[in-house]
C-alpha cells in the first residue's frame, strides 16, 4: 500500500460534515465523534452530547441537547467548553438535576425552541446475545433530539 492510499484511507475515518436542504434553509451537520455531534442551522449552533473530545476548534453553541447521564453524552468540562452567554441547555430529567438552568425534555415531548420543533424520542437498545446483555434499556428515560421541520 503507497502513502496516498494510507492517506485516502485516513481521510475516510474523518466525520465529515454534511448539509442538508431543508424548506427553511440548509442544515449543516457536523459528526464529531460517538454520539457527538453538531447541528448549524438558521443561524443557530446546536451541540448533542458534548463529551469526551476536545471541543475548541467548534462555535459555541446556541443550545445544547444532552441525551443521557453517563459520560459518553454527558461532560460537565465539554459543556462548558462549548457554552456561551445565553447557551440554552436541554436534557432529560436526571441531568438536567446536575445543571444548573436546563430545561428538562421527556421521551414524547415536543418543544418549539427559536422557531425549531424538537422532539424527545425513547433511544432503542441493542441486545448482544453472546454477552448476555444489553448495552441500553430499551425506553430508557433519555430522549435522542431529533429535528424536524414543521
Amino acid at each position: 500500500m503507497n502513502l496516498a492510499s494510507i492517506l485516502v484511507s485516513l481521510l475516510l475515518l474523518v466525520p465529515q460534515a454534511a448539509t442538508e436542504k431543508t424548506s427553511k434553509g440548509d442544515l449543516k451537520i457536523t459528526p464529531i465523534t460517538h454520539g457527538t455531534l453538531m447541528f448549524e442551522y438558521g443561524g443557530k449552533v446546536i451541540h448533542v452530547d458534548p463529551a469526551q473530545t476536545d471541543l475548541t476548534k467548534y462555535p459555541k453553541a446556541d443550545w445544547i441537547f444532552i441525551t443521557d447521564i453517563h459520560g459518553d453524552h454527558f461532560d460537565p468540562k465539554a459543556i462548558d467548553t462549548v457554552k456561551k452567554a445565553g447557551t440554552k441547555i436541554v436534557a432529560p430529567t436526571v441531568v438536567a438535576e446536575k445543571i444548573a438552568g436546563a430545561a428538562v425534555m421527556k421521551n414524547g415531548e415536543t418543544k418549539d425552541i427559536d422557531g425549531i420543533r424538537v422532539e424527545g424520542i425513547s433511544e432503542f437498545g441493542i441486545r448482544i446475545s453472546d454477552l448476555g446483555t444489553s448495552l441500553n434499556r430499551r425506553g430508557s428515560p433519555n430522549p435522542q433530539s431529533e429535528f424536524r421541520n414543521p
